[in-house]
């Protein structure tokens, strides 16, 4: 699946959840429809009946509204969650459901197998969005922590195969491998741009970078150490190669050997 209809899958599931919170609005106002209806027409006690007032509260420990056919649509009550409103389609399974967890308010979109397919909320006071596969496996998600928006996507083993982050030094790209080891890192920092190669244990072998004073590649041994680099400076090309102890082992160009001093003929 290229980029492009990766976009249109995503741009079509956020259009089908604002369809589906137009809904979920529109029952919440049916709610307080029937709350309003319960207040001014349920029977009064003894007291509200002397004096005609009416009750100050209606108390219950769940809502649930029917269809012409008697199948429940929506229902509000307590969950093992928090407080919970779900919505019910034709076929007798949850399709939105909204509830305050302990960890904060979240929104779900189920799909027609009753697997949550999307996930709204504000995790942690950490607003997220969550979009599941089929099979209920999370595979991208979007948060905002502090300043730092973030994407991430998930492979079908639910391990973070890519990840882009907006931070205060500018934007970061990383790619990872199967064990969720950062292998790719590509950034645009107030230096300038780079690009990180790393092994399947992190270590950088290889970085690319682009700063002020020119462009330059270096290769790193498995314990991180610089042992050759490539780089066009103003004054020119450079080269070198270090051994494993940092020492330079070859450079070009090569330092020019100090000039002969000319001894003047003698009278």
């Amino acid at each position: 699946m290229t980029t492009n209809e990766r976009l249109e899958n995503l741009e079509k599931e956020v259009a089908r959840g604002k369809w589906q919170i137009r809904l979920l609005l529109a029952v919440l106002g049916l709610f307080l429809a029937a709350w309003v209806a319960s207040e001014r027409f349920a029977p009064r006690g003894a007291a509200a009946q002397s004096d005609g007032a009416a009750p100050n509260e209606v108390r219950a420990n769940r809502f649930v509204l029917e269809d012409e056919k008697g199948k429940m649509r929506a229902v509000l009550g307590p969950s093992d969650r928090g407080p919970t409103l779900s919505l019910w389609d034709d076929r007798g399974s949850p399709r939105v459901e909204m509830c305050v967890a302990n960890d904060g308010p979240l929104l779900t979109f189920y799909g027609e197998k009753g697997k949550g397919r999307v996930t709204m909320g504000l995790i942690k006071n950490v607003p997220s969005m969550i979009l599941h596969a089929e099979k209920g496996k999370a595979r991208v998600a979007m948060s905002l922590t502090g300043k730092v928006p973030t994407l991430a996507l998930y492979d079908e083993k639910g391990s973070a195969r890519a990840k882009l982050v907006l931070d205060e030094d500018g934007p970061g790209l990383s790619l990872c491998d199967e064990k969720g080891q950062t292998r790719a890192k590509l950034d645009a920092d107030r230096n300038g741009p780079g690009l990180t190669l790393s092994d399947e244990r992190g270590t950088m072998r290889a970085g690319l970078r682009a700063f002020g004073r020119g462009p330059s590649l270096g290769l790193f041994d498995g314990r991180g150490r610089d042992r050759a680099m490539l780089a066009v400076l103003e004054a020119g090309p450079i080269m070198g190669l270090r051994d494993a102890s940092g020492n330079v082992m070859w450079k070009a160009p090569s330092p020019q050997p100090e000039p002969t001093p000319v001894t003047p003929p003698t009278p």
